[in-house]
Order: structure tokens, then C-alpha cells, then sequence
């Protein structure tokens, strides 16, 4: 991200005693219209990559302003039964965030030969609502905002053995285990330029949601009462169970400066094209039922927008996000 971005994302904040540092404000609520209600609150404390609490001596990653969970927070959890969110023909009114999913059946070890493994998925929002045929819709979210503004590579170059190893997938093993390799080959070369952590972590994602439509973790996240280690939110606030005949899609939403700031629209621009390769090689891996794409929040508000009714909020997405796009 630019500094002549990062400064103009600052400037939307008036009073210079909400910050601990340059870009980190004090309290995450600040973050916020209205602040982190409840059970949102709960959802960001459990979450992976310590949100509200300082971490190895780091700031709260949730007091960012350039937040992406915050980003996703501001944009989604408006939403309800009152309030439902329609798009791409679906009534959306029910909205969890930070929920996990299980990646991978076993780990490798040096003293254990395949351990079960506990290692899961973050995902960011998962929208549930009904379509028009009247079946159960979710659509898993994974929120960008700043950091695909860059062409890091490290967290998929150094992603663990067990990903590279097919026996410890759940099914289709040999398949996911040469789409990682491919992918790690990839990110050794200088071209094409790109986010190749955001490639990492969709591959993540998207195992994780095939297992759950393939049935291997559904037990698991269907557990009553419990989240984190087992269990989802989606079953804990709102009792929904996954049976195998919803309705399930996934989109990576990203966003995307304007023009105003070329380097960082040259690399959406790079970050696009980079997930396009990479929408091609998943398609022959996730299950054929299984919709993804990738797309803006300049995009997803030309939607949203009518859909809500509170004026304060617009205005605040209007001037914090969407002025920049």
C-alpha cells in the first residue's frame, strides 16, 4: 500500500487522541459506526490472529485502520432478519464472522506417523439467507483490504509439509497435494507479479469448504454449543445445521483503489489476474457445486446500497471505503 493512500485513509479520522501510533487506533470499537456488538465481540476475541488483543507485543490488528475484519465488520454486520442483504438472488439475513473449518484429516510429525490434525480455516463472514427455490444459502467471504496491495509471497512459500503431503487430506489428496506444489513452484518465479499469500490462503479456504460440502467435517461443524476446536457460530447463534443440500458459494472480496492511486491499482490489477490462473487450476479440485470468483466492494455496494436502510451508515461506508474506490 502507498503512503499516499495510507495517509488519505487516515484523514478520515478527525481527532488525533483515538490513536496509539500512526495507523492504530486505541480501541477497535473506534473502528467502527457503532461498535463491536455482541456476539460479534466473542466472534473477533476467538478468531485467529489476535483481533482485539495485543499479540507478541503487536497492537490489536482489529485497531488497524486498514483492518479488513473490520472492513468486513462495517459492511455485513448490519445485517439480520429485519434487515436482510439480497444479492445474486439470495436473502441473506444471518451473519457470522472469524468461523472455522478443518483443513486436513492428519499432520505429519517426527514422532507420529499422520496425526490427526486440528488445524482450520479462518474465514472472515459467511452470509446464510434462502435463495429463490427456498433452499438454505451460505456464502463464505474471505475480506481483503490493504494487504493484497503488495506482491508477498512467504506464507505460500512456506507452507507446511502436511499441505504437500496427500495423505493427509481427508479425499482427493494427490490432487490438492500438486495444486499446493504447482502453485509454491509459481511463487518462486519473479512473473507473474501478484498477492501470492492471498493464493495461500484460499487454497486454505477452499479445501476447507470442500470438506464440508463433501461431508468429512460436517459432524464437526454441526457440534451444539461449542466453537473454536469444534462447532460453528452459525450453529451456536443461529442453530443452523449444514446437511449437505444447501446452496454454498465463495467469494474473495477485495478492495480496490481508485485510479487516483496507481500503484496500488496496478497491483489489484496484478492481484486479479494472479487469481484468475488460479480460479482456472481449483475448478478441477473443489467439488463442481462449489461456486467461486472474486470481487470488489465497490461492486458488492452497488448492490448493498439499497438494501440498507440506516442513512448514518451509508454514509460512513460511502465516506471511509468507498470515496477511495
Amino acid at each position: 500500500m502507498t503512503s499516499k493512500l495510507k495517509q488519505e485513509l487516515r484523514s478520515y479520522f478527525k481527532d488525533d487522541s483515538l490513536f496509539q501510533s500512526d495507523y492504530y487506533l486505541k480501541d477497535p470499537n473506534d473502528n467502527t459506526l457503532f461498535g463491536i456488538k455482541q456476539p460479534y465481540w466473542d466472534m473477533f476475541y476467538m478468531g485467529d490472529g489476535g483481533e482485539l488483543t495485543e499479540k507478541d507485543g503487536e497492537p490489536a490488528r482489529s485497531a488497524a485502520i486498514h483492518s479488513s475484519s473490520m472492513l468486513a465488520y462495517n459492511f455485513f454486520s448490519w445485517i439480520n432478519e429485519s434487515n436482510p442483504f439480497i444479492y445474486e438472488g439470495v436473502k441473506y439475513d444471518k451473519v457470522v464472522f472469524e468461523e472455522h473449518l478443518r483443513v486436513l484429516e492428519y499432520g505429519t510429525s517426527d514422532l507420529i506417523h499422520f496425526p490427526k490434525s486440528t488445524a482450520t480455516a479462518n474465514l472472515d463472514v459467511v452470509l446464510a439467507g434462502t435463495n429463490k427455490e427456498g433452499k438454505t444459502s451460505l456464502l463464505f467471504i474471505e475480506s481483503k483490504f490493504t494487504e493484497h496491495l503488495s506482491n508477498a509471497r512467504s506464507d505460500l512459500n512456506n507452507m507446511v509439509l502436511s499441505y504437500s503431503t496427500p495423505e493427509c487430506y481427508f479425499d482427493n489428496g494427490i490432487a490438492w497435494a500438486s495444486l499446493v506444489e504447482a502453485w509454491k513452484d509459481r511463487a518462486k518465479s519473479i512473473l507473474p507479479k501478484g498477492y501470492y499469500n492471498g493464493i495461500k490462503q484460499d487454497i486454505c479456504h477452499l479445501l476447507a469448504i470442500s470438506n464440508l460440502i463433501n461431508g468429512h467435517t460436517r459432524d464437526w461443524f454441526n457440534k451444539e454449543g461449542s466453537t473454536g476446536d469444534e462447532g460453528s457460530w452459525l450453529k451456536k447463534i443461529y442453530s443452523l445445521s449444514i446437511s449437505g443440500d444447501e446452496e454454498i458459494k465463495f467469494r474473495n472480496v477485495i478492495f480496490s483503489p481508485s485510479i487516483r492511486y496507481k500503484a496500488d491499482a496496478q497491483d489489484v490489477k496484478n492481484y486479479r489476474s494472479l487469481y484468475s490462473l488460479f480460479e482456472e487450476d481449483v475448478k478441477r479440485v473443489i467439488p463442481s457445486n462449489l461456486e467461486i470468483g472474486l470481487v470488489t466492494y465497490a461492486e458488492i455496494w452497488k448492490t448493498m446500497e439499497p438494501c440498507i436502510t440506516n442513512e448514518s451508515l451509508k454514509r460512513y461506508l460511502k465516506e471511509r471505503y468507498i470515496s477511495y474506490q
